[in-house]
């Protein structure tokens, strides 16, 4: 089946937006999230949301807290580079030279941990969530939201949402 057996009489689609395997139609009457399987053949899976149900349209910006995490594990590697290289008993394998070399890269390592720490609180994951009763918002969510395909779907969303 195509898309155009979904809709209903007099139903227009507006705008579309693909996202991964979705893709997102906000039509005259209501939106649709349309996904095709594996080359069409096993399937297809159709949802959709009436304007008069969306409860709210929010745009979330979220943390990436792997690259968090990620960024404080260099700083911990790179602190206990700092502590192993500048003790004692490591300073009887190597000379000063190579020991001084070993304890910058360590600072290095911090150094770059924080900066990836500190950039995942900058550049966060922002997504379009749609609101209604019955749905999980996490199934209802246009990904990068800064970018205009996303701004423009759901500038048409809202026109309909306010009528």
């Amino acid at each position: 089946m195509a898309l155009d057996d979904f809709l209903i009489p007099e139903e227009e689609v507006k705008q579309k937006i693909q996202q991964g395997g979705n893709a997102f139609y906000a039509t005259n009457k209501r939106v649709i999230k349309y996904k095709k399987k594996v080359f069409g053949l096993f399937g297809e899976e159709f949802d959709d949301l009436a304007y008069m149900h969306i409860t709210s349209l929010s745009l979330v910006n979220k943390v990436r807290w792997g690259w968090v995490l990620f960024g404080i594990l260099l700083m911990i590697i790179g602190g206990v580079g700092v502590i192993w290289f500048a003790s004692p008993e490591f300073t009887d394998f190597l000379d000063t030279s190579s020991q001084t070399i070993l304890e910058y890269v360590s600072y290095g390592i911090i150094g770059f941990g924080l900066i990836i720490a500190l950039l995942s609180f900058i550049f966060r994951e922002s997504s379009y969530q749609f609101r209604a009763a019955g749905i999980k918002p996490e199934d209802w969510k246009i990904e990068n939201a800064k970018d205009i395909g996303a701004t423009d779907f759901v500038r048409t969303v809202r026109e309909y949402l306010n009528q």
